[in-house]
């Protein structure tokens, strides 16, 4: 009786670890819910690697992680889910659908942080932001507003401190540099911030996020950590096409969502492929505007600013079109990377400032 318990419990270990091992595999077999949030756990971790590799401080780390969902969500468009991994790969996102992906974002680089829904004199909350724990206190990360709370010296303010000593607003970098350079886009902001700032009623806040809340979370991290990359590129490849079962494999759709994934996985070479696959042979697609944007972007992620350039005018040349405004800002950042004053100042124009700003200003405006 002994060695057959012995063997059930030995049997059951080696089940166990088979099991284990497999569940990236077993997962693309589960329900779409499951296999979903599997797969978005294993492509939020890729971008947390690449996005704070180099950095040291928690301050670095977020201030990379903002600018990412900065510059990837964008407030436009009719966002139908507030998935990160929605919002990422059609680029659309309203204010808290950038503060939930953040969230995640800085959890998984272990960095506790919380949405907080703003509420005006009416109890309505006209407006979303993250606050990050950093140096023991909730400090203020904007993503939608494309501004942190931090002031020339570096200090970083909170929600209380901005209730206690309101005038602190014209005291952050950014704030005090469009008050000088725009003041447009500076009533702009301030407007946005009067409406609920003072604190005029406990925000509604999430949970702060740690590490992991599903088992597939910290299947995951598990599996990314010691396999890294080349788990990621195996288990995208067998998930793309378990998701793409239902379209044609040379369909415009098919050719955009696997760009996208590719893109957001940093396998740059197969994302441009699949964007020039799919502008040469749909000219017609609906995507072709959005994979022109994209395509863009991705010469401007992987600092090939002259090609950036040339894909980007052809987005802004068609004028009011939905990738107008974020093209302008990228030609704005890659004329101004190349030394290009005049066509930076041109481009920005279109984004909204009234005037180019010095260089040193150039950069507190773009967080960087």
């Amino acid at each position: 009786m002994h060695k057959r318990l012995k063997f059930i419990c030995r049997l059951f270990l080696i089940i166990a670890t088979v099991l284990i091992l497999l569940s990236p595999v077993i997962s693309l077999f589960l329900p779409y819910r499951l296999r979903y949030h599997a797969y978005q756990r294993l492509i939020l971790n890729t971008i947390v690697a690449q996005e704070t590799n180099g950095y040291r401080t928690d301050y670095e780390k977020s201030l990379s992680l903002f600018n990412y969902v900065v510059n990837n969500e964008f407030l436009q468009g009719t966002p139908y889910s507030c998935k990160p991994l929605e919002s990422l790969i059609y680029a659309e996102a309203y204010c808290d659908f950038q503060a939930r992906t953040l969230n995640l974002l800085l959890g998984i680089a272990g960095i506790p942080s919380r949405y907080a829904m703003l509420l005006d004199k009416n109890g309505i909350s006209p407006h979303t932001l993250n606050e990050v724990f950093l140096n023991n206190k909730w400090c203020v990360f904007d993503t939608a507003l494309n501004t942190v709370f931090v002031d020339f010296r570096g200090d970083m303010y909170s929600l209380d401190d901005l209730t206690a000593q309101p005038e602190l607003l014209d005291e952050i970098k950014k704030i005090s540099a469009l008050k000088q350079y725009s003041g447009m886009e500076y009533k702009d902001i301030i407007a946005i911030y009067r409406r609920v700032l003072p604190l005029m009623g406990e925000p509604r806040r999430s949970t702060p996020i740690l590490k992991q809340s599903h088992i597939f979370d910290h299947l995951m991290d598990f599996y990314f950590k010691i396999f890294g990359n080349k788990f990621v590129y195996i288990y995208q490849n067998l998930y793309i096409r378990s998701a793409l079962r239902h379209l044609k494999g040379s369909s415009d759709s098919a050719l955009f969502y696997k760009a996208r994934n590719y893109h957001l996985a940093y396998r740059m070479d197969l994302a441009l492929q699949s964007y020039a696959a799919l502008l040469k042979e749909f000219p017609e697609s609906k995507y072709y505007d959005d994979v022109l944007f994209f395509l863009g972007k991705l010469y401007y992620d992987i600092k090939d600013y002259q090609n950036a350039i040339k894909t980007l005018r052809l987005v802004t040349d068609k004028k009011y079109g939905k990738w107008d405004k974020p093209a302008s800002y990228f030609l704005w950042q890659s004329y101004g990377i190349i030394g290009d004053e005049l066509s930076s100042r041109e481009a920005y124009v279109n984004v909204g400032l009234e005037k180019i700003p010095a260089a040193g200003i150039v950069k507190i405006l773009s967080n960087r």
